[in-house]
């Protein structure tokens, strides 16, 4: 059972993540004009820090 709470934790960590990952994605494709610097910024710098932050995340959370 703690199995499987675990894997449903590190999915919806995932998912939030991934739907973080496609507001900026998306951001960047419709309004690029319209987004500040601070946000283009932030949007490339989560973009590479997703996947290692995930992995910290869920260390720190100790669901591996």
């Amino acid at each position: 059972m703690r199995t499987i709470l675990k894997a449903g934790v590190c999915f919806l960590i995932a998912i939030t993540m991934g739907l973080v990952y496609m507001w900026f994605l998306l951001s960047f494709k419709w309004s690029l004009d319209d987004m500040s610097t601070l946000e283009k910024c932030i949007g490339i710098v989560y973009s590479f820090a997703m996947v290692p932050g995930y992995y910290k995340l869920t260390d720190v959370m100790k669901l591996r």
